[in-house]
């Protein structure tokens, strides 16, 4: 019984470090330039693009920069979204009470 509890965890963890890694290839291979989203369709400046690189860690290599996301997704700081300037656990903690009501009104339609 030990073996197989400890086989399934096993199991779960890897599934879970094939799906953040795949969360960050596609974040990777996504079309566009996030800093040059930041910076605007007009603004050029080197300067301006190297501190913005720097800030969210985009001068890093790639290996560095997954272990990085690793280390703060599992500590529960999921990033602040460059759309609204918020901590994204803020905005996911402010419709989370709206979605629980969903899952149990369908779970108990279901039912």
């Amino acid at each position: 019984m030990k073996k197989y509890i400890g086989k399934r965890i096993l199991t779960g963890l890897l599934t879970i470090l094939i799906v953040f890694s795949i969360n960050f290839i596609i974040i990777r291979l996504a079309p566009g330039d996030p800093i040059k989203t930041l910076m605007g369709k007009e603004t050029d400046d080197p300067a301006l693009r190297a501190a913005l690189e720097q800030k969210y860690g985009l001068d890093k290599p790639l290996p560095t920069q997954f272990v990085v996301y690793l280390k703060t997704a599992l500590t529960g700081d999921l990033g602040t979204s460059i759309i609204y300037n918020r901590p994204v656990t803020e905005m996911i903690s402010e419709k989370l009470s709206a979605t629980i009501l969903l899952v149990l009104t369908s779970g108990i339609l279901s039912l």
